[in-house]
């Protein structure tokens, strides 16, 4: 776990995080604003995946599970 590159996480996290801002300004639905802040993330989380993937090998079963409950919470979150 520690192997991994967390700082890159952390900093996804933030650009995340403080994009709320601007979907104020956009004046947009939750919902609406929620898919295209994932769609728009979607290529560069992907080539991270790939990238950690081919230098770390793939996750075990358990952390699988657990990236999906983590990603369904988020997908919630946004829609609140």
């Amino acid at each position: 776990m520690f192997d991994r590159p967390v700082l890159s996480g952390v900093l996804g996290a933030l650009v995340i995080a403080f994009s709320g801002i601007l979907v104020r300004l956009a004046d947009v639905s939750p919902s609406t604003a929620a898919f295209f802040r994932c769609a728009y993330a979607l290529p560069v989380l992907g080539a991270l995946a790939w990238a950690e993937r081919r230098r770390y090998g793939p996750r075990s079963w358990p952390d699988r599970r657990l990236a999906w409950a983590a990603g369904l919470f988020f997908g919630e979150g946004l829609l609140v």
